[in-house]
């Protein structure tokens, strides 16, 4: 009997070697969030998570935000479209971003108001990068 279950368990385990791709982030992929996700955590893209934070940490009041305007928008668009449990720690996470790129957009004008709101939005997306890009 145990030779049969041994057997068994390694046939298991062959025929989920062959079916091709983890479905866990193992392959460099993001493991939540669906294509939005690629999206967010590709640095290529200038939306990107990656790249957004790193833009809002080095924003200066007298800055020419036109450029971090545009690519918060698509941003925003990105994270609404992530598809998440709804009960997840992600999905708060997702939340929150959401929020924080409002805020930062309603603020963007306001160079008194804009680095408090800039660092919030920076350390909530900063999570938000962590909970869902590999």
């Amino acid at each position: 009997m145990n030779r049969l279950s041994i057997g068994i368990a390694i046939l298991a385990l062959a025929v989920m070697a062959c079916m091709g791709a983890p479905q866990d982030g193992t392959d460099g992929q993001p493991a939540l969030g669906g294509a939005a996700a690629i999206e967010l955590c590709n640095a290529a893209n200038p939306a990107s998570l990656p790249v957004i934070v790193q833009q809002i940490e080095q924003i200066e009041e007298t800055a020419d935000t036109a450029p971090l305007v545009a690519a918060l928008a698509t941003t925003l668009t990105l994270v609404q479209q992530l598809q998440l449990e709804a009960d997840s720690e992600a999905a708060s996470w997702q939340a929150a971003g959401v929020d924080a790129i409002q805020q930062l957009q309603r603020r963007m004008d306001d160079p008194e108001r804009r680095p408090a709101v800039a660092d919030h939005a920076a350390r909530t997306l900063g999570i938000l990068q962590s909970q869902i890009c590999p």
